[in-house]
């Protein structure tokens, strides 16, 4: 966050980082691109409506952290599901 944020609102980065954890990147993201496995190709981008700062256990409380959650591991798992046969995959 510190590297992210930088001294000033002039000195501010830009971070990509990859993770297989949903709450992390919804937690640490504004915009989260979600890939396809062999081969890695983007799904889908979507932006994460929460504002910031974000305090993570107030986040997970909210009934629409929950519901952008859901709809986020739907299309991690979407992949999965088509490579295996599948229109379901349970967790």
């Amino acid at each position: 966050m510190k590297l992210w944020e930088g001294e000033n609102s002039e000195n501010k980065k830009t971070v990509v980082f990859v993770t297989h954890d949903i709450d992390e990147a919804i937690f640490l993201s504004d915009k989260i691109v979600v890939l396809t496995s062999h081969p890695g190709t983007v799904y889908d981008i979507v932006e994460v409506p929460f504002e910031r700062p974000r305090n993570r256990e107030e986040l997970i409380e909210r009934k629409d952290y929950a519901a952008f959650r859901s709809r986020l591991l739907s299309m991690f798992y979407h992949d999965i599901a088509d490579r295996i046969g599948g229109n379901e995959v349970v967790l």
